[in-house]
């Protein structure tokens, strides 16, 4: 994320901060790599979620709806 702000949002942000209307022909390849950054930056957080939400917490608590299946199996 460091790199995307040093390397794309910065070139970005001045080339929109200039008071005349016409953007500079680069303006279109920087939004189009911001755009996959940004996408990118999504996709990680979304693998991240999903891996946590796969593993037990490491303190050692469980779900209550799997104590009750796992008391239920033991009758």
């Amino acid at each position: 994320m460091i790199a995307d702000f040093v390397a794309i949002y910065r070139p970005l942000h001045e080339m929109l901060r200039r008071a005349d209307a016409a953007r500079p022909a680069a303006f279109v390849t920087y939004h189009r790599w911001s755009m996959y950054a940004n996408a990118a930056d999504w996709c990680l957080l979304l693998a991240a979620a999903l891996i946590l939400c796969m593993y037990e917490p490491f303190c050692g608590r469980r779900d209550p709806g799997v104590a009750a299946v796992d008391r239920a199996s033991d009758h």
